[in-house]
């Protein structure tokens, strides 16, 4: 319950107190019956002064009228201090209970914030605990997944020859598929580095960050070393692929006699010596 809700409230009540009294009064109105007026007119004040402070200064304005009002035609000054020492009284009185039902308020609206958090904090602590359980130590998964990496070679796509039919296409194999396992842990190390940051372990989460950055650079490096492995490749045929022309001068050697060369020579005469 909010101040002015709270002042609000008493002023309604104090409001039925004085219409009961006026419907019930059978002779003169009695000190009693100022002092109610008092306190329901304080309370307005301060009802005004926690909605709207601008009205504050017409309120009490209306409310030194009716008191200059009752001193003048009435003629009785015991009457405006009973009601003056009323307003007094309504408009402390109705601070303090609205200080006081803010002041409780908010003590229960953090004690549900306190419990909210334990809750969540104890349920983040069991989800890690049954993790760590299940899980080995960081030390050792920091090892395993490093060896796990490292471990996938080209040998371990010898079964897949219908796949990859070259030793290049299991080396490039190879390489994506330890990039594969670094952006795994990368993931990984990324939500452990959220739960850390949830639990406010912030030393944790610096170290899970320092995870993330170093699976990232793996990552990234198996895939550029994988295209570079493509590109040296392609490179290299390439060049085998390109084959030298002849000279123009080799066309001429290569080129067999003439059949009108070869009947020459055999009609050219043969010289015989005789001794």
């Amino acid at each position: 319950m909010s101040g002015s809700t709270t002042s609000l409230a008493l002023l309604v009540g104090l409001g039925g107190r004085i219409l009961l009294d006026q419907l019930t009064r059978s002779g003169e109105s009695s000190a009693r019956e100022f002092i109610v007026l008092g306190l329901w007119l304080g309370s307005a004040l301060q009802y005004v002064s926690t909605a709207n402070k601008e009205l504050l200064v017409p309120a009490a304005a209306v409310v030194v009228v009716k008191l200059f009002s009752d001193f003048v035609f009435a003629q009785d000054a015991a009457r405006v201090m009973v009601t003056m020492l009323g307003i007094g009284l309504g408009f402390c009185f109705a601070d303090l209970l609205t200080r006081w039902m803010d002041t409780g308020d908010h003590s229960r609206r953090s004690t549900k914030r306190e419990h909210v958090r334990r809750r969540r904090s104890r349920s983040i602590h069991d989800r890690r605990s049954e993790g760590d359980e299940r899980r080995p130590p960081r030390h050792e998964t920091s090892r395993r997944a490093v060896s796990d990496i490292t471990s996938v070679d080209a040998n371990s796509f010898l079964f897949q020859r219908e796949t990859f039919r070259t030793p290049l296409d299991r080396e490039v194999a190879a390489l994506r598929a330890r990039a594969s396992l670094a952006d795994s842990e990368r993931r990984r190390y990324k939500e452990e580095r959220k739960w850390a940051i949830e639990e406010g372990n912030m030393a944790r989460a610096k170290e899970m960050s320092w995870q993330v950055k170093r699976y990232s650079a793996l990552r990234k490096s198996f895939h550029r070393e994988a295209d570079d492995r493509i590109l040296e490749a392609s490179g290299t045929r390439q060049q085998h692929g390109v084959r030298t022309e002849p000279k123009p001068d080799q066309y001429t050697r290569d080129i067999p006699d003439t059949p009108d060369a070869a009947s020459a020579d055999q009609r050219r005469p043969m010289r015989v010596n005789v001794r």
